[in-house]
């Protein structure tokens, strides 16, 4: 019975089916060359790769090539049981039928154009349709004969796609293609006569790829309730309040010496009457207070005469601040936004619009001499002196832009100057101009402006100083500037 049940084993055995496996390739290249007329423009950054009918102008073909080294080492044409070549239809300008062969002859993606690109060898797939509903679908052609092919020997120079007939108009994506990315994926099956082998052990991690910017911030969430506002108090007691002189009853606006650590509301109403003789009173509405001194704007009288004491009531005194209400329950938070795109690793470029100053200025012009004074001081050069007119100081390394409007004034030149500062003197040494414009004249309150743009790029940290040229007079004028880092 063992015997017996071994063979049986042995049998089970010989009937599994050969063990295989679908791979990949990677595409290494892909590229489409204009043929008629021939042209030397290369193609091979573009988002499509294009194919046209060859026997008009701008006819095109398309040429794709695969890396084989992606497959098992030792793999060969006997292990090949099946190649797919797939290429995503992107658009159909007319429909047709297309050619598939071996390029026959080496090119390089960034090299090849209508000049030296290579020409179909043997075929691989003919007269494939192209119909108007293709668009956006993919298109497979069995390539198992071409791949062997290369296994064997011939030289792997990819794909070539051709015009088959005088109307078909069709474009691929290309593995450039940011929208739809669906670049051409040749798909090899391989036959294994034995088990497969252990998994390899894992590779290491790739780099991390650039963090993308950031997402939109979320909708700020509804604040909560004020909290309710505190009682008044209740209203201050009546008190003795004294003059340093004495008061006649009367209208008008009185004023009365009262105790200190009170407060009172503009508007309360108050009440004065005599120590003496209650019968003469003053009564009006709270003016101002300050502390030891009210003032009250009387509005009716009582009684007659002069009296130096005074009995004085404000009603509804300003009672304790109430407490504050509770805080609101804070607004849920809202949905975070969709993540950004990865951004670029960045060009190094300057900032661009950082605001660095404003400046309004009237002065009178002595001369044409440009001075450069120490801002610290106020020492004036010889005869001639230019008051300081605007300065600023570049945050990072940028290209500065100033703008002028001036009124009042007469046509003048405006000159954006570095200076370098000094320690030992008042004056500071002027260096190169960094750009200058010039204002018509303007006359009735016109305003004239000019703007200095195209400046040349200046390190962070340079001093800059505004200043005037080209015009020599007394005539007071007036000018505001505003600077910014380009």
């Amino acid at each position: 019975m063992n015997i017996k049940l071994i063979r049986l084993q042995v049998c089970g055995l010989a009937l599994l089916p050969i063990a295989a496996f679908a791979q990949t390739i990677p595409l290494a290249q892909d590229s489409y060359v204009v043929t008629a007329p021939a042209s030397g423009v290369n193609f091979g950054s573009a988002v499509t790769i294009n194919v046209t009918n060859a026997t008009t102008s701008n006819g095109s073909h398309a040429v794709v090539q695969f890396d084989l080294t992606a497959l098992p080492s030792g793999t060969t044409a006997a292990n090949i049981a099946k190649a797919t070549l797939s290429l995503f239809v992107k658009t159909v300008g007319s429909a047709g039928t297309i050619n598939v062969s071996l390029a026959n002859g080496s090119w390089t993606e960034a090299g090849v154009t209508g000049l030296n690109a290579p020409v179909p060898g043997a075929a691989v797939a003919s007269g494939v349709a192209i119909s108007a509903g293709s668009a956006n679908t993919y298109l497979s052609v069995d390539a198992t004969a071409a791949v062997q092919s290369w296994l064997n020997g011939t030289t792997n120079s990819g794909f070539i796609v051709t015009a088959n007939d005088g109307v078909v108009g069709v474009t691929f994506d290309s593995k450039e293609s940011s929208t739809t990315s669906h670049p051409a994926t040749l798909t090899i099956t391989l036959a294994s006569s034995g088990p497969a082998g252990p998994t390899g052990p894992q590779g290491p991690a790739g780099p991390q790829g650039p963090q993308g910017s950031q997402g939109t911030q979320g909708t700020q969430g509804t604040q909560g309730p004020q909290g309710s506002v505190g009682s008044t108090g209740a209203a201050g007691a009546g008190y003795a309040a004294t003059s340093t002189s004495s008061l006649t009853v009367g209208t008008g606006s009185m004023t009365f010496a009262t105790q200190s650590g009170l407060a009172y509301s503009a508007g309360a109403r108050a009440k004065a009457s005599s120590a003496a003789n209650t019968a003469n009173y003053m009564e009006g509405l709270v003016t101002s207070y300050t502390g030891t001194s009210l003032v009250i704007n009387v509005d009716t009288t009582g009684g007659s005469g002069t009296h130096a004491d005074w009995n004085l009531n404000v009603a509804g005194n300003v009672g304790p601040t109430g407490a504050q209400g509770a805080q609101g329950t804070q607004g849920a938070q809202g949905a975070q936004g969709p993540t950004g795109p990865a951004g670029s690793y960045g060009t190094g470029s300057a900032p661009t619009g950082i605001p660095m100053g404003i400046g309004a200025h009237n002065t009178s012009i002595i001369s044409t001499t440009s001075f450069y004074f120490n801002p610290a001081t106020s020492v004036q050069v010889g005869a001639s002196s230019l008051t300081p007119e605007a300065a600023v100081i570049t945050p990072a390394a940028c290209t500065p832009s100033m703008k002028i409007w001036s009124y009042l004034g007469v046509s003048m030149t405006w000159n954006l100057t570095t200076v370098t500062p000094s320690s030992l003197t008042d004056v500071w040494s002027q260096g190169s101009t960094a750009g200058s414009c010039t204002t018509a004249a303007s006359s009735g309150g016109n305003v004239q402006t000019c703007t200095m743009t195209g400046l040349s790029q200046q390190s962070a940290g340079t001093l800059l100083t505004l200043s005037q040229s080209a015009w020599a007079g007394s005539t007071a004028y007036g000018f505001f500037s505003a600077f910014s880092c380009q």
